[in-house]
């Protein structure tokens, strides 16, 4: 289906381009026409397979950033002949071997909601996120506790990060006994210790039952004193709605007690809002950058149809600073008002914590920054999550449509973002840090200077340490899998809401 360069832009005022700064300008919401009826019983195909395939097909050819890259192979999503859209999506998404430029995020989902509530940090969960380690000599699989959220069943039954988990309902851990615990309501974990190499359980078991809950990205923030420097730290996991009004009060904390760097600690936290990105990019910033509306953030490249349509219609793709948002849309249940006028901290330095599981708006955040200020960066090469994705539904781009898809969407990237030096320093396969150090799988409390990457930082700052760090244990595990990565990992998202983004 072909849309007017018009309506396209329209579309995108709507839904994709959300926080480009911008004079005042109202519009409509512009729907695609009626989707056709896909009655056909002849195909033996059924309706709802058939409308979720036209659905997949319309925003990849509208919206994908890759579109004319996928366009000979866009004819597999053929409402008559297709009978799995989801794994044809996922075939079809873009790669490059050359440039090592690959599409891994775009894909189709018939549970809409599931994944929204999951974006916003409210799953069923127990609570916990872990890594799998093995005995020095390979004997045998355990899990860590890498995050346990506040107030979570984890929590509450007495788990703490660094915790070594040795049986999963009474039986070792393995590929079977992990998936058995993802899958099921409740698990009995048994905890244990490594001696002499070997993996000891100590005979106290936990019973963990899952629930819907929020899950608190702000993990930890702390202060120290370098040499008679203040420096902040914040550990943060997602780049959720929710927490951008705590985010700001403790950033006034942090002015208020005069911290002049921050270690800012994204090792576990795989993205999530463009606007959170652009509130925590305000309070980071140098202030004379912060509170000007010309100074600019981000930009974004979208497909050649969509870049020539703003041009024409005079729209910016660009993303400035600024310290106020007042973004509500009953539709969509968003009532963000919030403003950093008065949380910016000044900050003359940023060590940015980051692993393989720092993926997206971490990234974006980051690389957006590096033009202003100084910002060094310690651990591992982070993700490589250079896009950033839409999630739309059936009825955000059609005027009528079957009702069969209703609980259909998809997370579609629409565009690749740059820094206002025109870098992606994390394209195409994560930024490389200024200081490796490997975290590991003898993980200590949050704030506490064994940590391999905070102390490497408070180094950095100028902390000097008579002894060299000791660990948690003497263990030294081997890491076997690193966090495994739920639907929301890897999400830069623009919020869907109804923004002004012609620019007189």
């Amino acid at each position: 289906m072909k849309l007017q360069k018009q309506l396209l832009v329209c579309l995108l005022a709507v839904f994709g381009n959300c926080f480009m700064n911008s004079c005042q300008d109202d519009h409509e919401e512009v729907l695609i026409p009626e989707q056709p009826s896909e009655e056909d019983p002849s195909s033996g195909i059924p309706e709802e397979i058939r409308s979720g395939t036209r659905f997949a097909a319309d925003l990849l050819n509208i919206y994908y950033v890759w579109n004319k890259e996928i366009e000979k192979d866009l004819p597999r999503l053929n409402p008559d002949t297709c009978t799995n859209p989801f794994q044809v999506v996922y075939d079809l998404r873009y790669s490059d071997p050359a440039t090592g430029v690959k599409d891994k995020w775009t894909f189709l989902t018939n549970d809409l909601n599931s994944l929204q509530e999951s974006i916003e940090g409210i799953e069923t969960t127990y609570g916990m996120m872990y890594k799998v380690g093995k005995t020095p000599q390979g004997a045998a699989n355990y899990l860590v506790a890498a995050v346990v959220y506040d107030d979570s069943p984890a929590a509450k039954a007495g788990l703490q990060r660094g915790d070594i988990i040795a049986l999963i309902n009474g039986k070792a851990v393995s590929d079977e006994s992990m998936k058995e615990m993802s899958q099921q309501s409740s698990v009995s974990l048994t905890t244990g210790s490594l001696k002499d190499g070997q993996l000891v359980p100590d005979g106290q078991t936990h019973q963990l039952t899952a629930v819907k809950m929020y899950t608190n990205p702000i993990l930890h923030h702390q202060l120290y004193d370098v040499n008679g420097k203040k420096v902040g730290y914040l550990c943060y996991s997602s780049f959720d709605l929710e927490s951008v009004g705590p985010l700001i009060e403790l950033f006034k904390e942090f002015k208020t007690a005069g911290i002049e760097e921050l270690i800012l600690d994204l090792r576990y936290n795989g993205g999530g809002y463009v606007v959170t990105e652009l509130v925590l990019a305000s309070m980071l910033a140098p202030e004379a950058v912060a509170h000007n509306p010309k100074a600019v953030f981000e930009r974004e490249q979208y497909n050649s149809v969509l870049m020539d349509a703003f041009a024409k219609e005079g729209y910016s793709t660009e993303t400035c600073f600024q310290t106020s948002w007042n973004y509500t849309q009953e539709k969509n249940g968003i009532d963000f008002v919030h403003d950093t006028s008065d949380a910016n901290i000044g900050l003359q330095k940023i060590y940015g914590l980051i692993t393989a599981n720092s993926a997206s708006a971490s990234e974006a955040l980051l690389g957006g920054l590096m033009p202003y200020m100084e910002v060094e960066t310690i651990g591992t090469n982070s993700h490589g999550k250079y896009c950033t994705g839409q999630m739309l539904s059936p009825e955000d781009i059609y005027s009528k449509y079957n009702t069969a898809i209703k609980e259909w969407g998809m997370y579609v990237m629409i565009s690749i973002y740059q820094n206002s030096n025109g870098d992606t320093p994390c394209m195409p396969n994560g930024i490389v840090p200024d200081k490796e150090v490997t975290e590991g799988v003898d993980l200590v409390p949050w704030g506490d200077e064994r940590d391999p990457l905070l102390r490497a930082a408070l180094k950095s700052a100028g902390k000097v340490y008579e002894t060299s760090a000791t660990s948690r244990s003497a263990s030294q595990g081997q890491l076997v899998k690193d966090i495994p990565h739920n639907a929301a990992f890897g999400k830069r998202i623009a919020l869907p809401v109804l923004m002004n983004t012609k620019v007189h």
